[in-house]
Formats: C-alpha cells, structure tokens, sequence
C-alpha cells in the first residue's frame, strides 16, 4: 500500500543484550548506548578497537556484536528516534524460555503444548487449582481435608527378610 510507511528498527531487548555482550561492565554499557544513539560510530568504533586489544579472548563476541550493532545501526536509533517499544522478547524470555531452557529437558510436542497453555492460564492469573478440580464436569471447588489424606506411601518400608 502506497499510504503505509514503514519505519525498521531493532527491538530493545537485542540491542541491549548485544551491548551487554559486548562491554565488560555496565559504565561501558551506558558509554557505548550513548555513542550509538547519538551517531559516534567513529568513537563506538574506537571503543571496540580497544576492547579487541585488551581482551583478545573474546574476538569472536566482539567482533559479532560490534558487527551486529553496526548493521543495525539505523534501526536502532529509528528505535529511540520514534519511541518505539515491544516488551514481546524480554516477556517471552522471562515467562516462558526461562521455565523451559533452564535445565535440559526433553519434551514431546503434546506435552509442551499443555504446559505452555497452563503456563498462560498461570500468568493470567487463573487458579490453577480451581481450574484443574472444575475440569471433571462439576460446578463446585472440591476442599480436601489433610486429615483424610493417606500419606503411608511416603513412610519407609522396613525389610522383613532376615539376612
């Protein structure tokens, strides 16, 4: 559509963790964010340089990140430029990779399907509980009493076989 007019940029979240990656510590982060959003590529440049030198065990972080920066450069600043914003990374980093790539598991497709969907109920704050007891075609909250709760399975056996 000829009336559309587009405007490309770069989310925060990428920008800001390519920058983390980039820099050993946060007053770098808030130099390097500077030089970017104000045009200094020469200055954001030098920078890398010189982290090239006294880090050289991380080439291959600096010079990734710095390339990626540098080929986003324009988006980034349409970013801030426009007062653009999507918290849509950072949520699905923090509500949904974090609880599933914290430790290695293996999952089937059916599975992760279910544990997303009470995943979302969970974050919509719907309760679980409520939920899962309604789900047998009842229109009631069933309360269980501790005290009619068996928890033999849990007391340790003793072995009736004499050595």
């Amino acid at each position: 559509n000829k009336d559309t007019n587009l405007v490309y940029a770069l989310d925060k979240f990428h920008f800001k963790q390519a920058i983390h990656h980039l820099c050993m510590n946060e007053t770098l982060e808030d130099i390097m964010t500077h030089y970017v959003l104000n045009n200094m590529k020469k200055y954001f440049k030098t920078v890398c340089e010189a982290l090239l030198e006294d880090y050289p065990h991380r080439e291959k972080t600096t010079l990734d990140k710095q390339k990626y920066i540098l080929n986003n450069w324009n988006n980034i600043n349409n970013l801030y430029k426009n007062n653009l914003s999507c918290p849509m990374e950072s949520q699905i980093s923090h509500n949904l990779a974090d609880l599933f790539t914290s430790r290695p598991k293996a999952y089937s497709i059916k599975t992760l399907e279910k544990l997303l969907k009470i995943r979302m109920l969970f974050k919509n704050n719907y309760n679980l509980k409520e939920l899962y007891l309604n789900n047998f075609n009842k229109n009631e909250i069933l309360t269980i009493n501790e005290e009619e709760l068996n928890y033999s399975i849990f007391e340790k056996k003793t072995n009736n076989i004499n050595p």
